[in-house]
C-alpha cells in the first residue's frame, strides 16, 4: 500500500512556536533549521519535517504527540530511510507553499514543484536529448506544462 499526504507550510511563526515544532523533528533537519537564514526555506523544512513525523506515526499505529523524533539515514543519493525498518519507504518533496510526504511498504518517490516559467538552461542541463526535442515541438503555452511534468517525474 502507498499513501501520500500533503500539508500547506506553517505560517511566520513566533520562536516559542518555531521551537515546539523543532522538537518533533529529526536531529539532521534540526541542525539545519536552526542555520538557516531564510525564513520561507526553514519554514517549508520544518513543515517537511513535521508532516514525516506524523506521517511515521500514523503508518506505525502510534500516537504521534508521545513520539520523540526518527532518527534518519540518508542512501548515497541523499534520499532518507528509517534504520531497521526496511519495510517502510517514504519520501518527502516541499516547493512554494506546500510539502509532501509519500509512504508504503515498497520504494517510492514523490515531487512537488511549483510551477513557474521554465528555464531552458535547466531543461538542457538535466534532460535528456530526446525530452529536449519534444519540449521543443511544444507550443509556448504547451512547453510549460510538459517540462514540469517531465521534471516531476524525474525528481521523484
Amino acid at each position: 500500500m502507498i499513501a501520500v499526504y500533503y500539508a500547506k507550510v506553517f505560517p511566520p511563526l513566533e520562536e516559542d512556536a518555531f521551537l515546539l515544532y523543532l522538537e518533533k523533528v529529526e536531529k539532521g533537519r534540526r541542525e539545519k533549521l536552526l542555520h538557516m537564514k531564510e525564513q520561507s526555506s526553514s519554514r517549508r523544512s520544518l513543515a517537511a519535517g513535521c508532516l514525516l513525523h506524523k506521517v511515521l506515526c500514523k503508518w506505525m499505529g502510534i500516537e504521534a504527540d508521545n513520539v520523540p523524533p526518527f532518527a534518519l539515514g540518508y542512501g548515497k543519493e541523499g534520499k532518507p530511510y528509517l534504520p531497521g525498518k526496511p519495510e517502510i519507504c517514504f519520501n518527502l518533496s516541499h516547493s512554494g507553499e506546500y510539502v509532501c510526504c509519500a509512504i508504503g511498504d515498497v520504494q517510492v518517490g514523490v515531487d512537488l514543484q511549483k510551477k513557474t516559467l521554465v528555464k531552458e538552461r535547466i531543461a538542457e542541463r538535466f534532460f535528456s536529448a530526446a525530452d529536449i526535442q519534444k519540449l521543443s515541438m511544444c507550443r509556448e503555452e504547451e512547453r510549460n506544462e510538459l517540462f514540469f511534468r517531465m521534471w516531476s517525474i524525474k525528481e521523484s
